[in-house]
Order: C-alpha cells, then structure tokens, then sequence
C-alpha cells in the first residue's frame, strides 16, 4: 500500500453531518467511511471508461465480424448435454472424503450421495 496523503475538502455542514452519522452507524472513522466511498465510485468510473472504450471500439463493425468473433469463442468450449457436469468439475468417484466431513453427504463407490437427514 502506498503512503497516505493528505487531501482538503470542503462540503457543507449538513453533508459532513451526515458522513459523521454513517462512520458513526458503522463504527469507523470518517477517514475510513470516506476511503471507502471515494475507492467504490473511483473504480465504478474506471469500470465504465473500459466498457465504454470496448463498446467504441467494437462500435460501427459489421455484425457478422462480431457473431463471427464470439463463436470462435464458443468452438473452443467443450460440449455439455444440458445438466452435464464438465470434467474439469467432476467430483472422482473414487474420491475419499470422511462421511464427517461434508454432514449430509456420504461417499460410496457409485456416486456421492447427499441426505438431508443426516446429523451435523
């Protein structure tokens, strides 16, 4: 983290009231509950200037190019019947987890199997 500096600002006696109220509510300073609003607005406008520059720059090319960019995309994404679990998500079935350690769940040599029942 860089160093700190020191920034003046003025508003009127009725917004700092209010700040004072919030970091008050929350129970932080009011440098913090200013930190923390100045950090979430100044990357929310940084957010939306990449967006905003992305759109530009896609902005006036024909749709066929844009349709034609995204199932490039898409080719390269493995197939899935619908509720196909990917590989890469796959639990092994020969996975050997205590019955302990997930309450609901149990592990036989089929398929991992989840009660509802079952004692925490």
């Amino acid at each position: 983290m860089s160093s700190p500096s020191v920034i003046t600002l003025r508003v009127s006696r009725e917004l700092k009231a209010r700040l004072a109220l919030m970091a008050d509510r929350q129970g932080v300073s009011m440098n913090q509950l200013l930190t923390y609003y100045l950090t979430e607005k100044v990357t929310a406008m940084e957010m939306h200037e990449q967006i905003q520059q992305r759109f530009d720059r896609i902005q006036g090319q024909p749709i066929e190019k844009l349709q034609h960019a995204a199932l490039e995309v898409l080719e390269g994404q493995q197939e899935l019947e619908p509720h196909e679990v990917p590989d890469w998500d796959r639990v092994p079935v020969n996975y050997d987890t205590p019955d302990d350690a997930r309450p609901g769940f149990s592990v036989n040599e089929d398929e991992p199997v989840y009660n509802p029942k079952a004692k925490d």
